[in-house]
């Protein structure tokens, strides 16, 4: 009898040894390979460089036209450039917001970059508002310097954080 009862509990025990190597391995093999669900993200992203690719030409063919002090020309121009940077806005919002919450989620492999990802959504986000609103003084009066200046400034760093942004993501779930 305590031999029988001996092999059930080392049976038991091998059992339970191989459950849990069996676990070990069933979160090494999907937890090696999640990742975030980026989709969001990503098309946010990319929506926003496709907003910022018709923004530019369209700001400086304006640009082009009240520089040389044809105002009526450039405001059709300046006022596509602000359609589109409200659309980037938006897409900017919509970017900070997806990337905080796959910060906040833990939805990431290098917290580092996911947390440099929030760092410069919220600085896409603010450049944005800033070509926006000066957009919007130049489709009311396309020959002021001063937006004009703000929005020669700003569109340059719009395109670095976008790239920068862009790269960060991508580290973030490497």
């Amino acid at each position: 009898m305590e031999t029988r009862g001996k092999s059930v509990l080392e049976a038991g025990m091998r059992v339970r040894a191989a459950l849990v190597v069996m676990m070990a391995a069933l979160v090494l093999l999907f937890g090696a390979t999640a990742q975030a669900e980026p989709g969001a993200a990503n098309q946010a992203l990319q929506a926003a460089k496709t907003q910022f690719q018709i923004l530019y030409p369209q700001y400086q063919v304006g640009r082009n036209y009240a520089l040389a002090g044809n105002a009526n020309a450039a405001r059709p121009y300046f006022q596509g450039a602000f359609s589109s940077a409200n659309n980037l806005c938006n897409q900017a919002t919509i970017l900070q917001a997806q990337n905080r919450d796959t910060l906040n989620r833990g939805l990431y492999r290098s917290r580092t970059y996911q947390q440099l990802a929030v760092n410069l959504s919220d600085s896409l986000r603010s450049q944005c508002i800033t070509v926006y609103s000066n957009l919007g003084a130049l489709v009311s009066n396309p020959l002021l310097p001063g937006p004009r200046a703000m929005v020669d400034g700003a569109l340059p760093q719009v395109s670095g954080t976008l790239s920068q942004l862009e790269q960060a993501m991508t580290l973030a779930q490497r």
